[in-house]
């Protein structure tokens, strides 16, 4: 059940290449990420989770590419704050 973070792939659209850029992961609780759905983390038979339950969210960007120019779109996450709890180290 352990999910991966997204690789960086890259696609041709005509006279585009789209790229995805990972810039890095983000673990989160299902219960916190996704309060009414977290359900759907553990039984959709997908990778979603690591192997401590939390989902992995990759981060990244999309490197758009035209015969005349290169764009960086950040996908961010949006208006949204996932609350991330504080860990007590040992």
């Amino acid at each position: 059940m352990t999910s991966t973070p997204a690789p960086s792939e890259a696609m041709r659209l005509g006279d585009l290449n789209v790229r995805y850029l990972p810039d890095g992961i983000i673990r989160a609780h299902p219960l916190q990420a996704y309060p009414e759905h977290a359900h759907l983390a553990r039984d959709c038979g997908l990778k979603l989770l690591d192997e401590d339950g939390m989902l992995l969210l990759s981060v990244g960007a999309l490197l758009v590419e035209t015969p005349a120019a290169r764009i960086l779109i950040d996908t961010g996450i949006g208006p949204r704050t996932i609350p991330i709890p504080s860990r007590t180290q040992p």
